[in-house]
């Protein structure tokens, strides 16, 4: 097994993929479909090999909150909620997977939850070994947001942007996408400020003023927002290109093509 191209990692925000601020299980299709166009393009043109890691929205979310199961899965009623949140994130992963396939994307589903256990919230094992044989097949596998096994705490909680920090440390990625539904990062929230400017650049000069000011979701989110993923980003890939933009076809295509686009880059 040898893994010749270069490695990019994207994350599909819960908040690109379902309708998040609903609250309801609401796929966006037309944003599923632009993005599986525009991988399906990319990956003809440019040798690299994807991993693809989608949120889960109102599909984990909502159930998380509903059964109080953020910080232990314990009690019977626990228990139904962690089966039936797994099972509403792997009904959402099939539905971006059969988008894939549509456009021709020779993608595979790998279920976090078969594959992770974790110890106080923390992974503690995390078998890569499918994942390389299939980077190596040219084959992208799609991962996402999932309730696991906690030896510590019954089960719990492995956000998407959790599951990319750690596989893009352990296989090397060399850059990492974070599809959001705004531009990027901004001064002051964009919804609420016209004023708002987008920080385009943010290194280690920058970071500290920026998670200062960076608010969390306005959504309900067990993982924290948007403060959750730059925290994720500063704390576990430094030396490693992370853009966070808006997800669109044409954005998608030109950042997976090396051209710029409107967004925030992160390189600590």
């Amino acid at each position: 097994m040898h893994i010749m191209h270069p490695i990019y990692i994207l994350k599909l925000g819960g908040s690109s993929i379902t309708e998040k601020h609903s609250n309801e299980f609401i796929v966006n299709q037309k944003v599923l479909a632009e993005t599986a166009r525009a991988i399906s393009h990319s990956m003809k043109k440019k040798n690299f090999c994807l991993i693809v890691v989608h949120g889960a929205g109102p599909f984990g979310h909502r159930l998380v909150k509903q059964y109080k199961i953020e910080d232990r899965v314990l009690t019977e009623e626990q228990v139904r909620g962690f089966v039936r949140t797994h099972k509403s994130v792997a009904d959402l992963n099939n539905i971006v997977l059969n988008s894939f396939i549509e456009h021709n994307i020779d993608a595979f589903s790998i279920q976090p939850s078969a594959c992770i256990i974790q110890k106080n919230k923390k992974i503690e094992k995390f078998d890569l070994e499918i994942i390389k044989e299939l980077l190596s097949k040219k084959i992208v596998p799609i991962l996402y947001g999932d309730m696991v096994v906690d030896v510590s705490l019954g089960a719990s909680v492995i956000s998407g942007d959790t599951i990319v920090t750690y596989l893009a440390k352990k296989l090397k990625a060399t850059k990492v996408f974070f599809g959001t539904n705004v531009d990027g990062i901004y001064n002051k929230d964009p919804n609420r400020y016209k004023d708002a400017k987008l920080i385009r650049n943010i290194t280690y000069h920058n970071i500290d003023d920026v998670l200062n000011y960076v608010s969390g979701s306005l959504a309900i989110d067990v993982t924290k927002g948007m403060k959750g993923k730059l925290s994720e980003i500063a704390n576990n890939l430094k030396g490693i290109e992370c853009y966070i933009f808006k997800l669109s076809e044409e954005n998608l295509k030109a950042l997976l093509e090396d051209k710029t686009i409107d967004c925030t880059k992160i390189f600590l």
